[in-house]
């Protein structure tokens, strides 16, 4: 099903910030990994933990060293710069982003992009291992290296110190720069952008905020200079205003003498104290927003919190608070959409901070939309509801036991945790002053605080909130059925007036019956291997790299390939319909709170080739998790509510899907790939009306009633004496007959030559394109290696050829997929986004990039991947996920499938065999070549040029018109009724008499491709030369911009 909830990362912040947020959101998992506590009493302040070594240099800069052991032999090196795109004066809006940009392109040590590659040359890489982003207050450099090599890691350290005051800003570099800049800008121009647009103003407005996000203005980009670049450096890249962190498996001794010795240096720069910019307050205000792109219709209702700062115990148990009151108004809304015709679809509540002072808070929901009034109005009963009858002692005790856990599995699992996460923990320390302190005392902080908190404290919060002014903000289709903003307010106020018919929410507990199971019976066949007496093949693999969570997968090679197209689409909505239905008595909208304080997740699926589940538990909740499951397959049910919702909410999603470019162009890609086969085409309504209860329910029972053929994989920190008794009863129980149906292929029509099609769809300002190569090869190990691994070359390859090189792009990558259990949808595909002008230039390159491969491959780029895939196998060894498709991979594929050590991947992965296969597996004459462009755009393609010609006889050029047409028709590919000739009579004048002159032909147009270019003067110089007896002949350019071309009133 689609996410309802593509637009609500609240007013589009940019990429760079949206992942700051999500570090800073109180969901509750970063609540517990990020605001370490180590005091009791409440007010008092929280001291750093012990094991964070600090320091401060004499020049100012501050640095913070924490020991980790999750990765092992690796450690997470930041430069942190406290000022970013706030700190901008108005005529350097970008500049801030622009010199992260240029951090990497040329320092002292390392000329233009030469740290990247050396970076590469030791197995780290671009945009993984090494990156940056900038926020409205902050720069951050990040760098991932390995510490078994002391070697490697100095250099990391040296590569932050080079970061810090190196830049050399050659202008060379920064001209270059501009244009993977300016797509960075043109990459979330857009839908997005657009909705971005309109709530930023609503929102920021009056506040520096409003003009400073960090993409920048394209004009300031453009007219970036070294000079200007410089100035914002020197200025704010200083001792005192930067601090360096690093976390990871590493002596902190070790780390901390090489801070010294790389940046104990003179300050060259008189410091300069940035602003604390904070926003203006809101005040109630209505908007609608309509797009034609905008497929659902969603209300965000935004207001502003006072920010507690995370460093004393009073501050951290306002923010549990807050999560608590969070997910109890998020509880609410669930079971909401669970009733029958609910208006709303699906809601969040939850919170982020923008500035030391600020919480954002959003109630963001998607309403249907013939019942938009209706959803406006019930959001907004929810909340006033809550706030009048505010919240029961049974939702809060349910809550804090629900966190509890949470917070019991975060412990049990500390081991675990990244170093990443403890990093981030640092910058905000950094920048906003947040704590940081070990889990453990953070845990025992909780457990008191926790106790502290009521109903009262809660109800005052919400009723706080609800009390406070704030911006509804409703986007939807752009449709004349839409409400107006007059209309939005009217509803929200006469719904705040009316003090009747307030909601009331349950709060039972509810519980399922005891399930009385037969016991089955095992037979060991191996080391970790066993058969069941159902016919089960289980495959175990006991761990501790996570020391509480078990991971279960249980499938069987089928899926809906064997079924016909009626019960394929039946098995599309099967498993969410008996899932969202509950466990044998448990209603649907019980489910929500019978999963709190229970740590365990339950999932199941029919895709073409497979069925099965999935869990994910802790020890303590694995024996319910598994009775979960056996209710699931033993007792199915299909509520008629949930049924009915289902369906509203999928022709919700049918009824505007033509509205989303990115959607259509997903669905034609899909269509090509697929040869048109109609099990890979959209959904529609016509197909929504083969879904039926009983159809659907019956297909589920058929896929799990005979566990004869499927394989269970269990993963993690499991008791060794007790599973096999899990095993025989919640297992080798399940029913069974002799009967076993294996997959059958679909047989695509995968295209066999070379297929290029356009999208015509939106108005964005840019181009996207999708290259896909079906593979031409066969399976094996090997090919699969050295499929996978052309892939990482090629990556590299077309980050230097297309992004830096020619500026054509901001991202570029390439993926492969191939395995027997795809049953012939094995390809290799590319994607990028470019500038419309740009989309045939770029994709010869792209398409000269792997051709050059395929023909030679230069060995430092090969060594880059070999070093990177070193760098990783360890550390892949030691996760429960890596261990989970191992198995299945083992399972399903068998001998063939292996994973080689770091000397097998050598071995194989050479100039000689990387060439060979691959010139077999990739075919440069059968690809898929897709691209969305938009309308205007088209438009501009469609658009013929507006010859005037002057120095030439008329009656001449009318009789010769046609051909002249019909020949720039040929070349340029357009509709020839929109070309214009205009003649102008001219006299050359020279020393004061008429002389005769040049023939001149000025051609206006929408410019297209450097050849088709060159093939127009050419064609043009050879007729007028021809019609006008061989005299000299200028053509003259005039390329147009949609900007400058108005059309009945409209602009390109």
């Amino acid at each position: 099903m689609d996410n309802f909830f593509i637009f609500y990362g609240i007013i589009s912040l940019e990429i760079k910030i949206e992942e700051e947020i999500m570090q800073k959101k109180r969901l509750i998992l970063s609540i517990f990994l990020l605001l370490f506590i180590s005091l009791i009493a409440l007010g008092e302040k929280i001291e750093n933990s012990k094991n964070l070594l600090t320091g401060k240099l004499p020049n100012g800069i501050t640095y913070y060293i924490y020991r980790n052991k999750k990765p092992e032999n690796r450690a997470e090196l930041n430069l942190i710069v406290k000022a970013g795109s706030l700190f901008e004066e108005e005529q350097e809006q970008g500049i801030a982003h622009f010199m992260e940009h240029m951090a990497f392109n040329g320092t002292t040590k390392y000329e233009k992009n030469e740290m990247i590659k050396y970076l590469e040359s030791i197995g780290l890489s671009f945009g993984g291992d090494l990156n940056a982003y900038t926020s409205f207050d902050r720069t951050v450099y990040k760098l991932n290296v390995p510490t078994d090599n002391m070697k490697s890691f100095e250099e990391g350290v040296e590569v932050l110190r080079e970061w810090a005051t190196e830049a050399t800003l050659d202008p060379e570099q920064v001209e270059s720069e501009k244009k993977v800049i300016i797509e960075e800008w043109r990459l979330r121009q857009g839908l997005a952008q657009r909705l971005g647009d309109t709530q930023k103003k609503a929102i920021f407005s009056g506040s520096r905020y409003f003009d400073r996000f960090p993409i920048g203005l394209p004009e300031t980009i453009n007219g970036a200079t070294s000079d200007i670049i410089r100035g914002f450096y020197e200025k704010w890249y200083t001792p005192k205003n930067m601090a360096v962190a690093i976390v990871g498996d590493i002596d902190p001794k070790k780390a901390e003498d090489l801070i010294k010795k790389y940046f104990n240096f003179q300050e060259k720069t008189q410091f300069t104290q940035g602003k604390d910019y904070k926003l203006k307050d809101l005040k109630n205000s209505y908007i609608v927003f309509t797009d034609p792109e905008i497929r659902y219709s969603t209300l965000t209702i935004t207001k502003f919190l006072n920010r507690k700062i995370i460093n004393t115990t009073e501050n951290f148990q306002d923010s549990i608070e807050n999560q608590l009151l969070f997910n109890i108004l998020n509880t609410r809304i669930i079971n909401l959409t669970k009733e029958s015709n609910c208006p709303i679809i699906e809601g969040t509540v939850y919170s982020y901070n923008i500035n030391k002072y600020t919480d954002i808070f959003n109630t963001a929901v998607a309403l249907r939309e013939d019942k938009i009034q209706e959803g406006v109005a019930l959001i907004n009963n929810v909340l006033k509801s809550s706030a009048t009858n505010g919240i029961s002692e049974n939702e809060l005790e349910l809550e804090k036991k629900n966190m509890f856990n949470y917070y019991k599995a975060i412990i049990a699992n500390k081991d675990s945790i990244q170093h990443d996460t403890y990093i981030d923990a640092i910058v905000n320390h950094v920048v906003n002053g947040e704590s940081f302190v070990d889990v453990d005392a953070e845990f025992e902080i909780f457990q008191k605080v926790l106790k502290n908190i009521d109903v009262k404290i809660l109800n005052k919060k919400i009723k706080d909130i609800y009390n406070k002014e704030g911006v509804y903000f409703l986007s939807a289709p752009k449709k004349k059925s839409i409400i107006s903003e007059k209309i939005l307010k009217e509803i929200i106020e006469k719904n705040r007036k009316n003090s009747k018919n307030l909601l009331t929410f349950s709060n039972t507990i509810p519980t399922l019956p005891p399930l009385n199971l037969k016991d089955g019976e095992l037979k060991k066949v191996g080391n970790d291997e066993y058969i069941l007496s159902n016919g089960i093949k289980v495959k175990v693999k006991n761990s501790d790299f996570e020391k509480d969570r078990i991971y279960i997968k249980l499938f069987k090679r089928e899926g809906s390939s064997i079924n016909s197209y009626n019960e394929y689409l039946n098995s599309l909505f099967a498993t969410n319909l008996v899932l969202d239905s509950g466990a044998s008595t448990l209603k649907p909208n019980e489910i929500e709170t019978f999963m709190k304080g229970k740590n365990f997740n339950i999932s199941s699926y029919i895709n073409d080739y497979e069925q099965g589940f999935t869990i994910i538990s802790d020890r303590e909740n694995l024996i319910p998790a598994l009775e979960y499951l056996n209710y699931a397959i033993r007792e199915p049910k299909i509520d008629s509510e949930v049924f009915n919702t289902a369906i509203l909410n999928t022709k919700e999603s049918i009824k505007n899907r033509e509205n989303s470019p990115k959607t259509v162009y997903a669905d034609r890609v899909a269509t090509i790939y697929s040869g048109n086969n109609e099990r890979r085409k959209p959904f529609s309504f016509k197909d929504l009306e083969n879904i039926k209860i009983e159809e659907a329910l019956k297909l589920y029972k058929e896929k799990f009633d005979n566990f004869n053929g499927y394989e269970l994989i269990i993963v993690g920190a499991f008791d060794n004496k007790e599973l096999p008794n899990i095993l025989k009863k919640y297992f080798a129980s399940l029913p069974s007959e002799e009967k076993i149906i294996t997959p059958r292929s679909l047989n695509l029509s995968i295209p066999k030559n070379i297929v290029n099609e356009k999208v015509v769809k939106g108005v964005d300002k840019k181009a996207t394109v999708s290259l896909i190569f079906p593979y031409n090869s066969t399976y094996g190990y090997k090919e699969r290696v050295l499929y996978s691994g052309f892939s990482r070359v090629l990556n590299i390859a077309l980050i230097e050829d297309i992004r830096e090189k020619i500026g054509g792009v901001y991202s570029i990558y390439s993926k492969t997929s191939l395995s027997p259990n795809n049953f012939g949808e094995d390809f290799l595909s590319i994607s990028f986004s470019c500038d419309t002008n740009r989309v045939d230039e770029i994709t010869k390159a792209v398409l000269k990039s792997i051709n050059s491969l395929l023909q030679d491959i230069d060995q430092t780029k090969i060594d880059s991947v070999v070093k990177n895939y070193e760098l990783s196998y360890d550390t892949e060894l030691k996760e429960n996920s890596f261990w989970v498709n191992y198995l299945y991979q083992k399972a399903t594929i068998g001998k063939d499938y292996k994973v080689p050590t770091p000397k097998e991947y050598k071995d194989i992965l050479t100039k000689e065999n990387l060439i060979n296969y691959n010139k077999k597996a990739i075919n440069l004459n059968n690809y898929i070549n897709v691209t969305l462009i938009p309308e205007k755009e088209n438009l501009k393609e469609e658009t013929m040029p507006h010859l005037k010609v002057r120095g030439m006889d008329k009656k001449a050029l009318i009789e010769n018109s046609k051909e002249i047409i019909d020949g720039l028709t040929e070349i340029i590919k357009c509709d020839r009724n929109w070309f214009t000739i205009e003649h102008i009579d001219t006299e050359y004048i020279f020393d004061g008499k008429i002389v005769d002159g040049y023939t001149f032909v000025e051609l206006f147009w929408f410019e297209r491709t450097p050849e088709v270019k060159a093939m127009v003067g050419e064609f043009l110089t050879r007729m007028i030369k021809k019609i006008n007896g061989n005299k000299d002949c200028c053509v003259i350019f005039f390329p147009l911009r949609g900007e400058d071309y108005c059309d009945n009133g409209e602009f390109f």
